[in-house]
């Protein structure tokens, strides 16, 4: 941000500021103006040198944000010990997240190493498809709605 904020510095911390490095650091600077909410004129004042050389910043948007809550679905997590539920969760998950990264989840909810996976992506829990495959994504067992329901079987 020093970088950003004075021309005239052409060395940081004994380390020659690059020409590639000076234009990205001018550039976070400007991206940081967009955010601020007081008188950026007053706060930044490089502002208006800096939109004549590298253009004006784009306003953040949350198009970002919306891109990710697109991908994510809502899943009921439920634990079972002797054929009743013991406990159940509700959670975030990415569609395209591997059942590799569940097991921790399951680990931690179950306190047990020993269980297995299974999912009821149609939501009425009459059919139960076993998630045997860790490289495989959620979507790849149905998982891709609000309603689905991940029961994790303990073992033993």
């Amino acid at each position: 941000m020093v970088v950003g904020r004075l021309a005239s510095i052409r060395k940081l911390d004994g380390t020659a500021v690059s020409t590639e490095e000076r234009n990205e650091l001018e550039r976070y600077y400007l991206a940081l103006s967009t955010k601020h909410q007081g008188d950026a004129s007053v706060d930044f004042p490089r502002l208006e040198e800096l939109i004549a050389i590298h253009g004006a910043p784009r306003k953040a948007t949350g198009a970002h944000d919306a891109k990710i809550k697109s991908r994510l679905v809502a899943v009921t997590i439920q634990v079972m010990r002797a054929q009743r539920v013991e406990s159940e969760t509700r959670r975030s998950l990415l569609k395209s997240m591997l059942v590799r990264q569940l097991n921790p989840i399951a680990m931690k909810l179950t306190k047990s190493l020993a269980f297995q996976l299974f999912v009821s992506a149609d939501g009425d829990d009459s059919h139960w498809t076993h998630l045997d495959n860790d490289a495989r994504p959620l979507s790849f067992y149905g998982v891709e709605s609000d309603g689905a329901v991940i029961r994790v079987q303990v073992d033993g």
